[in-house]
């Protein structure tokens, strides 16, 4: 008898075997359809890989391709959040109107008065909110649009308590136009307070709507602090003087107002702010308290003003009202300017990395990096405190640990504490001209039983899940867990190969690596991933 020959018998024995075993050793036994299967062994050479070959170094390469694998995976996740990031980020860039990368769209608006036959229209732009590079690119945008279209004027209807010292000079420079630029402070209500006051001025003309006021343009630090205190007595001097010639210039340039130096001291040196009808007497806003727009149109036809192009004559009876409103891009990254929205994307992007870290997926992590990317985009004009950021991660860090590390409810308390203080502290001294903001209590509190849930719960939760045996064998025995029981060597260890236990064959190798040969019998030390950990029985 031949080998070819010899090998055809052994099959043959062999198949039988795994027939008679499949049809008599089963618990319960299999259903006849199956047990009538034919049962067959294949014979394969043995083959190397270079992946084999590479885990036979042992376990700490295999622990170095995980840790590789993982800061890979946090690698991809930053730099799609700091594409992202920079993308966003190109609006708050000191580009020119027609660089900028958002445009306002036109939304005709028909104004109360009949318009003649191909009348004039006037560009109307609502402002509101925090100034900052979006509202400045916004307006830039919308007066170059106006300019284009040959528009009568461009009025400015303007809400906001301050913002950033940039993007006031971006506003101002833009309103130095070709065409009549006018800013009303309205509806009722509204406010040109800090930078805004600046931006109301810059204008050719300036109206205000009743119960509106102006002023308080005085560089102050948090809470209205004297900003000596924070910024150093050399330091506040050059802000305020800065702010007072500013101030001055821009009163005698577009109001002619000889009075200009005692405006600046109460408005800038003294914090002072004024009524609608306290600015008409102080001559720094034209005509008459402006009900509406049209009111505006009304009151502002027939004046003279000087432009960059020269003394312009404004014809505004009749105008159509055409008002470029803030696209859904510009208006969502305005959102981003609200110090609650800002803190809470941070909140959320901390709590969604962390997840990655437990449980990785990747799309947590994503979710995570950008929500982080948004929630500091968000805070580029606000006067974001790096120590209270700083208390908010680590809040949330000692929430997550005290499911891993027993401290009797110390790390708990602790993390809360931290928490609340850096949400309070969030905000720091802001800048000479942004409103001094803070996060609200009711977000305060319900982002910290967020936190504290998120810490004590979901990540609880997922470490357990992680730490639970795969089941084995569950279809056939129901065998719960693998690790414990004693198995055979199906495929030389030499040293990942084969065992076979709990009637399924599993992927192993020994704890120090060494080799074990076919048909020894091995205990099974633990688990890892889909890799058993072994050790001969002796």
């Amino acid at each position: 008898m031949n080998d070819s020959e010899l090998d055809d018998g052994l099959d043959v024995e062999m198949d039988q075997r795994l027939t008679r075993l499949a049809r008599s050793s089963r618990e319960p036994a299999l259903p006849d359809a199956v047990a009538q299967l034919p049962w067959t062994v294949q014979l394969e050479q043995p083959r190397t890989s270079v992946r084999g070959l590479f885990g036979g170094l042992g376990g700490g390469f295999h622990s170095f391709r995980r840790g590789s694998f993982a800061l890979a995976r946090l690698g991809v996740t930053l730099a799609v959040a700091g594409s992202f990031l920079l993308l966003v980020g190109q609006v708050r860039t000191r580009s020119t109107a027609g660089a900028d990368i958002i445009q306002p769209a036109q939304s005709p608006r028909p104004s109360g008065v009949v318009a003649a036959p191909s009348g004039p229209e006037v560009v109307v732009l609502p402002a509101s909110g925090v100034v900052d590079d979006v509202m400045a690119g916004y307006i830039a945008a919308g007066v170059s649009r106006a300019e284009a279209d040959n528009a009568a004027a461009v009025i400015v209807e303007l809400d906001t308590l301050g913002g950033s010292e940039d993007a006031m000079l971006r506003i101002d420079a833009s309103l130095h136009s070709k065409i009549p630029t006018i800013v009303w402070v309205g509806p009722s209500g509204a406010k040109a307070a800090s930078a805004g006051t600046f931006i109301t001025l810059s204008a050719n003309l300036a109206f205000m709507a009743p119960s509106t006021n102006i002023g308080a343009a005085s560089p102050v630090a948090a809470g209205g602090a004297n900003i000596s205190a924070v910024y150093g007595t050399t330091e506040a001097d050059k802000v305020m003087n800065d702010a007072v010639a500013t101030m001055r210039s821009i009163v005698q340039e577009r109001h002619k107002l000889a009075d200009a130096d005692a405006w600046a001291e109460d408005t800038v040196q003294n914090a002072k702010s004024f009524t609608a009808e306290e600015a008409i007497a102080k001559k720094v806003i034209d005509g008459k308290v402006a009900t509406s727009l049209d009111d505006v149109l009304n009151q502002a036809n027939g004046l003279t003003v000087t432009t960059s192009a020269g003394p312009v004559k404004l014809n505004t009876a009749g105008a159509t009202l055409v008002t470029i409103n803030e696209d859904f891009v510009q208006s969502l990254l305005q959102t981003l300017d609200d110090p609650n929205i800002a803190f809470i994307l941070l909140v959320i992007g901390v709590l969604f990395v962390a997840i990655e870290f437990f449980h990785p997926t990747l799309l947590m992590g994503l979710i995570g990096a950008l929500c982080l990317a948004l929630s500091f985009y968000g805070s580029g004009s606000l006067p974001l405190n790096v120590l209270g950021v700083v208390l908010v991660v680590m809040g949330i860090g000692m929430l997550i640990l005290e499911t891993a590390i027993p401290s009797h409810g110390l790390l708990t308390i602790g993390g809360i504490a931290a928490f609340v203080v850096g949400a309070v502290a969030f905000y720091g001294s802001p800048g000479p001209f942004l409103p001094s903001v803070a996060v609200a209590w009711p977000i305060i509190a319900v982002m910290t039983a967020a936190a504290s849930a998120y810490g004590l719960l979901l990540v609880s939760a997922l470490m357990r899940l992680r730490r639970q045996p795969v089941p084995v064998g569950a279809g056939l025995v129901g065998i719960d867990k693998v690790v414990g029981l004693v198995g055979t060597v199906q495929a030389d260890l030499a040293p990942v190969g084969t065992v076979y236990v709990g009637r399924e064959s599993w992927s192993a190798k020994t704890r120090d690596g060494s080799p074990l040969a076919r048909d020894t019998k091995v205990r099974i030390l633990r688990q890892e991933g889909l890799t058993l950990i072994v050790e001969r029985v002796e």
